[in-house]
């Protein structure tokens, strides 16, 4: 039996050796997390990203930065839906809430790549601390959900976090980059990004419309 799929569908499987590699050893994951959140509570499914392997995408798209059988990473919250075909569990996304391409999964040549207008960021204490607070030292609460930016306990915060990557928009015929570059600073709002954690360093990927300002140093 072949699925196929057309227009901007992609369908993705999860796979239990790809979630094993990708979930932290000191974080059990529940069952459910492969094929969505098991609550939506707030600080849950912002900071949970699915792993799964490319199953079948529409042929035009195959050739340009994603192909079948790849590893890749989609917020849990984007609206994929699953699926079963045959008493099997897919997930059905467009491509564009497709964030993320891994490569070498669980190896130290591991590559992250953003894809579809999302940027990569990792935080960066010493750079946030000196620029936003005047070095003085920020407490990790700060760090983890954003610094107020309202007196109170807004719900409008920010971080700011040094960019990895940039992920390409497939606009036929050709790519168009996001204008943020890698290695300049990003100023985000955290509720709009999805964090996770690699080789004991915190990282986020954010939708490039999400970025308030970047910093050249």
């Amino acid at each position: 039996m072949k699925v196929n799929a057309y227009n901007d569908l992609v369908i993705l499987k999860p796979r239990e050796d790809l979630e094993q590699a990708w979930a932290s050893s000191t974080i059990v994951m529940p069952d459910s997390a492969m094929i969505g959140p098991d609550t939506l509570e707030p600080g849950y499914a912002s900071d949970h990203t699915a792993i799964a392997e490319v199953h079948r995408m529409p042929e035009e798209y195959s050739s340009v930065d994603l192909k079948v059988g790849a590893g890749v990473l989609l917020p849990l919250f984007n609206g994929s839906k699953v699926i079963f075909i045959d008493r099997e569990p897919y997930l059905a996304v467009k491509r564009r809430g497709i964030a993320a391409r891994v490569e070498n999964l669980g190896l130290p040549s591991e590559k992250i790549t953003a894809l579809n207008g999302y940027i990569l960021t990792r935080r960066d204490r010493d750079a946030f601390e000196r620029l936003m607070h005047g070095g003085l030292p920020f407490p990790d609460e700060f760090l983890d959900s954003g610094m107020p930016c309202d007196a109170g306990d807004s719900i409008v915060r920010m971080v700011l976090e040094r960019i990895v990557s940039t992920g390409t928009v497939f606009l036929s015929p050709t790519l168009q980059r996001p204008k943020q570059r890698v290695g300049d600073l990003a100023l985000l709002n955290p509720i709009a990004a999805c964090k996770f954690r690699r080789f004991g360093q915190v990282y986020r990927l954010t939708p490039e419309g999400h970025i308030s300002l970047t910093i050249e140093e």
